[in-house]
C-alpha cells in the first residue's frame, strides 16, 4: 500500500487534488454518475453540516465518484444555500476609490458634529466642524445644542464669514437632513449631498477634520473640561497652521494668501520686519490674481497626482465590484442580537446605483428598503430562479409553536386574513429570521411572567401549604417515590393552587 496524489481530472477547474490510499498494482477510476443524481448528492453531503465547495468535492471523490464541473456545482449549490447566505462571510467588495475635488476656496464644503462634550459653564455641548474641501481650511464652533435650529444658526454665521458656498456636503443625521436646512439651502440655492449611512469614506475630510480638532482640543484644555469652549479660536488656529501633505501647504495660507502671524514673530524683527508702508489695493489684487491662476492650479495639480497614488494603492489592496442591478445580494446585519444570530439578511434585489456609488435595494414583496447600501455592506448570492416566481405572503404574528427543535412547526397569522386562515409551516419557510427571533424572545418574557405569577400566588398561600408544596418539588426534583396518600395530597394541592 503506498500514498499516490491524485488530481482532479477536471482540468479547467484543476484546483486541488485528493490522496488516495490504493494498491500500487491496482489503478483506480472515478465513476460519473448520472446527470439527474448529480444535484441530490451534492446536496445530500452539503445538508450534513453545510461545508463549503472543497469540502463537498472531496466528500463526492471519497465516494469514488467524479465528472465534469463538479466543483462549480457544488460551488453553485453552496452560493444559492438560503442558510449559507445568512451565515457564511465574504470577502468585503469595494468601488474604486474616488477623490472629491474643489478648485476654489469655500466652493464645496462638509459639516460634521464632534460630542457631546462635557458641558461648559456657558452652557456648549457639541462641536460644529466646516470644512473647506479646496484649503482644507477647518471653521470650528461650538453648540449648545444639535437642533435644526442651533445648526441653521451657527451655519449662516460661518457663511457670513466666508460667503456661501456651491455645495454643502453631511451625513444623514437628523441636525442636518431636515425641513429647516432643506428650506435654507433651497432658498439659498445651496446643493446638498449626503453620505451613505454607516459609510464613514462617504464624509471622510469632515470625519478626519473633526477627529484632528478633538485630539488638539483635548491636548490643550487638559483639566479644564468644562471651559473646552474658550480653546475653540486657538484650536481653530492651529489646525489650520498645520501644513498638510498633499498640497505642502497650510490651510490658513491658502484661504488668506498670508503666513499665520504670531506673537513671537514682532519679536525678532530682523527676521520679520514690520512692513512700513502700507499694501496697495492694486498690489492686493495681484496677489489674489496669483492665488487664482499660479497657486491654486499648481496645488490641485499636486494633489492630483498624489490622489492617483491613493488611487492605486488603494484599488491593488482591495476587491474592486461593480453589482449589475437586478442582482440577489445578502446585507451584513451592523447589531447582531447574539453570536449564533445571522451575519447576513435577504436576499435583496438592486434596484439602481446612485451617483455616489451606493445600491437601491427591495426585499420580496417589491418594498424599497429604508436606506442605500455601500459595496463593502453586500454580497451576491445565487437565487433559485424557481424561487423567484414563488408567490410572497407577509407575516402579521406568530401565534403558537408546536413539535421538537429538529421538526417544529409554527402557527402564523397572515396579514390581511383572518384568523381561519392561519396555518402551520416550518422555520425554512420564513424568509426573515428576525421574525422567529422576536417570538422567542416574547415567548421567554411571556414565560418569566407566569412564573412571576405562580410564585406570587404561593407567597399568599399558607405557611403549612408553602411547606407541603416545597416537599413535593424536592421529591420530584429527587425522583423518590411518593406514598399514594402523598400522591393524593400532591395532587389535591396542585389542582386548588393551580
Amino acid at each position: 500500500m503506498i500514498k499516490k496524489k491524485r488530481y482532479s481530472k477536471d482540468q479547467a477547474v484543476n484546483i486541488f487534488a485528493t490522496q488516495v490510499i490504493e494498491n500500487a498494482k491496482e489503478d483506480l477510476d472515478y465513476m460519473t454518475p448520472p446527470e439527474e443524481e448529480r444535484d441530490e448528492i451534492l446536496q445530500e453531503i452539503h445538508m450534513f453540516g453545510h461545508y463549503g465547495a472543497q469540502a463537498i468535492v472531496r466528500e463526492v471523490h471519497s465516494q469514488g465518484l467524479h465528472w465534469a464541473n463538479v466543483y462549480e456545482d457544488a460551488k453553485r449549490l453552496v452560493s444559492s444555500c438560503p442558510e449559507c447566505q445568512k451565515h457564511n462571510i465574504a470577502k468585503r467588495g469595494w468601488h474604486p476609490l474616488k477623490n472629491v475635488v474643489s478648485l476654489q476656496p469655500m466652493s464645496h464644503v462638509s459639516v460634521d458634529l464632534g460630542g457631546p462634550m462635557t458641558m461648559t459653564f456657558d452652557g456648549y455641548v457639541y462641536i460644529m466642524v466646516v470644512t473647506d474641501l479646496c484649503t482644507k481650511y477647518v471653521i470650528v464652533r461650538p453648540l449648545k445644542s444639535k437642533e435644526a435650529t442651533s445648526i441653521a444658526r451657527e451655519l449662516i454665521k460661518v457663511f457670513g464669514d466666508y460667503s456661501f458656498p456651491i455645495i454643502m456636503q453631511s451625513d444623514h443625521g437628523g441636525e442636518f437632513e431636515n425641513h429647516l436646512l432643506q428650506a435654507i439651502s433651497e432658498n439659498l440655492g445651496l446643493q446638498r449631498n449626503y453620505s451613505t449611512p454607516y459609510a464613514a469614506r462617504g464624509n471622510g475630510s469632515a470625519e478626519a477634520s473633526v477627529k484632528i480638532v478633538m485630539n488638539t482640543l483635548r491636548k490643550m484644555c487638559n483639566s479644564n473640561a468644562r471651559e473646552w469652549s474658550d480653546y475653540l479660536p486657538i484650536v481653530q488656529l492651529c489646525c489650520n497652521r498645520y501644513i498638510k501633505s498633499k498640497s505642502m501647504t497650510s490651510p490658513f495660507s491658502l484661504m488668506f494668501a498670508r503666513r499665520v502671524t504670531l506673537p513671537e514673530d514682532y519679536a525678532n524683527k530682523d527676521k520679520y520686519p514690520i512692513p512700513k508702508d502700507i499694501t496697495s489695493v492694486k498690489e492686493l489684487e495681484e496677489r489674489i490674481d496669483y492665488m487664482h491662476k499660479v497657486v491654486f492650479p499648481a496645488i490641485n495639480e499636486r494633489e492630483a497626482k498624489m490622489n492617483a497614488i491613493m488611487q492605486k494603492r488603494f484599488n491593488d489592496k482591495h476587491m474592486l465590484v461593480d453589482i449589475p442591478v437586478g442582482a440577489h445580494v445578502m446585507v451584513k446585519i451592523r447589531q447582531r442580537p447574539s453570536k449564533l444570530s445571522p451575519i447576513y439578511d435577504g436576499p435583496y434585489t438592486v434596484i439602481r446605483r446612485n451617483q455616489g456609488g451606493s445600491y437601491e435595494l427591495k426585499d420580496e414583496m417589491n418594498e424599497i428598503l429604508h436606506r442605500n447600501y455601500v459595496p463593502s455592506e453586500l454580497k451576491v448570492v445565487n437565487i433559485d430562479e424557481k424561487a423567484i416566481d414563488d408567490e410572497y405572503f407577509e407575516i402579521e404574528a406568530i401565534r403558537d409553536h408546536r413539535g421538537k427543535a429538529a421538526n417544529r412547526e409554527y402557527l402564523i397569522k397572515w396579514k390581511g386574513y383572518g384568523e381561519r386562515m392561519c396555518s402551520w409551516i416550518t422555520a425554512e419557510d420564513v424568509s426573515d429570521p428576525h421574525i422567529l427571533q422576536r417570538y422567542w424572545q416574547k415567548h421567554v418574557q411571556l414565560q418569566k411572567q407566569e412564573e412571576g405569577r405562580i410564585r406570587e400566588r404561593v407567597a399568599q398561600m399558607p405557611r403549612k401549604q408553602q411547606r407541603k408544596r416545597a416537599a413535593i418539588g424536592k421529591a420530584d426534583q429527587a425522583g423518590a417515590p411518593q406514598s399514594p396518600a402523598k400522591r393524593r395530597r400532591a395532587t389535591y394541592v396542585r389542582k386548588k393552587t393551580g
